[in-house]
């Protein structure tokens, strides 16, 4: 949605779906390092595609509003995790029958 639409287009899911295949997405408007980024996690090899370790150093996330962002995300993501898990509770073993 970075540059207003999805990254892949077709009239149908299988046009949609070829696309994905080929990698193809992106109008070419911008190349922008966010773009840059994206492009980099969709290679269709995916041994071509960059590490967790690569994809959290990349300059996209050394703006301070994204790292703004990614903290707001998941502090929102943990309560809502917390307020929706369920909890365990300990049940109580069955009285000894009595005679």
């Amino acid at each position: 949605m970075i540059e207003g639409s999805a990254p892949f287009r077709g009239e149908s899911p299988e046009q949609v779906l070829s696309e994905m295949k080929k990698s193809i997405y992106f109008s070419g408007k911008f190349e922008t390092k966010e773009i840059q980024l994206i492009k980099s996690i969709l290679r269709v090899n995916p041994h071509n595609r960059p590490e967790v370790s690569q994809i959290l150093n990349h300059p996209y996330f050394e703006d301070d509003d994204i790292q703004e962002l990614m903290i707001s995300d998941l502090r929102s993501s943990t309560d809502a995790s917390e307020s929706s898990s369920p909890k365990l509770v300990a049940k109580q073993p069955p009285s000894p029958p009595t005679f």
